[in-house]
């Protein structure tokens, strides 16, 4: 090993001067630059808009149809009511009652899930 001495330790200190021009006025102080004055901009590109007619408003659009609503209605009916005739006509048969319920739940549930969460709008 060498006996090389260690290098003395990097003091940091705050710097109360600025090293940078100022662009903006300090607090209480008039703006010396006006070019940076961001009303005037904004207003600058509000009159152009106004202009251009890029900023009035349009009415809504109409409300998309319910198509979806319709298809889940009538899936869940249809799918219910075959479900339910299997649990219905299958008394007394634990097999039938098990396996009806399963799929009217899971049809259910289904028929959810594919057109609300999978299927995009249409």
């Amino acid at each position: 090993m060498s006996d090389a001495p260690e290098p003395l330790r990097k003091v940091f200190t705050l710097r109360t001067e600025e090293k940078f021009t100022r662009t903006n006025a300090r607090p209480g102080e008039d703006d010396p630059a006006g070019a940076n004055d961001v009303r005037a901009w904004r207003a600058d590109q509000m009159d152009i808009e106004h202009r251009a007619g890029v900023d009035e408003l349009l009415p809504p659009e109409a409300p998309p149809s319910n198509r979806r609503r319709r298809d889940l209605w009538t899936l869940l009916i249809a799918n219910n009511l075959f479900f339910g005739s299997v649990v219905y006509f299958g008394q007394g048969n634990p097999l039938m009652l098990a396996c009806g319920t399963a799929g009217m739940v899971m049809g259910s549930v289904g028929v959810y899930w594919i057109l609300y969460h999978i299927m995009s709008k249409y």
